[in-house]
């Protein structure tokens, strides 16, 4: 199974602002894909969950993150390995979101 990121960076692209007003930076996720996982590596720690959810817009699964490391098995809740297809990920937290989507291919 061959993964790919399809927007390379989530939904947070820079903002231009005027010289009187600072822009926060964007959540940085780095992704490193292997045959059987993918690993997210967050800039940030203050996220409490990281959720898969389908084209339908069905959760599939719900990890707790508990460091700024997330290594995904490609697996949904019932350990079923997901098929190829548009998935979304999406990383929450008190105050704080962020998405990204995928395509896993065969």
């Amino acid at each position: 199974m061959v993964l790919k990121s399809i927007n390379g960076g989530g939904f947070h692209d820079p903002v231009p602002v005027n010289d009187n007003i600072s822009a926060a930076p964007a959540t940085a996720i780095t992704k490193r894909y292997f045959k059987n996982r993918i690993q997210f590596i967050l800039n940030k720690a203050d996220f409490q969950s990281f959720e898969v959810f389908g084209i339908n817009g069905n959760m599939l699964i719900s990890i707790p993150v508990t460091s700024n490391i997330i290594t995904w098995d490609k697996k949904d809740k019932a350990g079923n390995i997901l098929t190829g297809g548009v998935y979304l990920i999406k990383f929450q937290g008190v105050g704080s979101c962020s998405s990204e989507i995928i395509l896993l291919e065969h």
